[in-house]
């Protein structure tokens, strides 16, 4: 490619790229650490699913600007059409995959990220005992990603009876059984207690 503005699209294609690969390797930290690994505007986490979808599209964008050789006009386009997204709201600002850049990294969550999670066993009242096979600990990091999940969810306007189910069925999380015995063990962080 060649021209001013394909260059300009070449370089925010190569940003876009550095950033998400940056983000599936956040993917694997707990979510306290996930807030302190960048200085991050306000967003909800994306989830591991969304990331995969970004770059998917991204690489197909990619294969298209190549196709396209030197396609000024088509260079233009897409540096009109991000432009108009950002101005007209095309997104939600809290649900964006935030730009980053390795340059602001913390560099001290990588060595916490390092140590072995510690296990909490999972409490077990007469309900969880009823429920499926439980595993006999859950990691604390599990713990404070579906407590974390939870937060998001209930911020969203979802229901506590729709909260175990629904973190279930996310990519990477435990069973509807185990959510509901970490959702019930550590309900009082989640929900503010009703003043009498």
């Amino acid at each position: 490619m060649s021209g001013p503005t394909q260059a300009r699209l070449l370089e925010r294609l190569a940003r876009w790229r550095t950033s998400l690969e940056l983000h599936q390797r956040y993917l694997a930290l707990p979510e306290p650490l996930y807030q302190r690994v960048q200085p991050w505007p306000a967003h909800i986490r994306p989830a591991p699913w969304i990331v995969d979808h970004a770059l998917s599209q991204l690489t197909r964008l990619e294969v298209i600007v190549q196709a396209r050789g030197e396609d000024e006009l088509l260079a233009e386009a897409f540096e009109m059409m991000q432009q108009l997204a950002n101005l007209v709201g095309g997104q939600s600002l809290e649900r964006c995959i935030p730009l980053v850049d390795a340059t602001h990294e913390d560099p001290s969550v990588w060595a916490q990220a390092a140590v072995k999670p510690t296990s909490i066993p999972v409490l077990t009242s007469n309900i969880v005992a009823r429920a499926a096979p439980l595993p006999s600990t859950i990691r604390l990091d599990e713990v404070e990603r579906l407590l974390a999940d939870a937060r998001r969810l209930l911020t969203a306007g979802k229901g506590w009876d729709e909260l175990a189910d629904t973190i279930a069925g996310l990519a990477g999380r435990p069973s509807v059984d185990v959510v509901r015995a970490v959702l019930r063990a550590r309900r009082t962080e989640l929900i503010e207690p009703t003043p009498l």
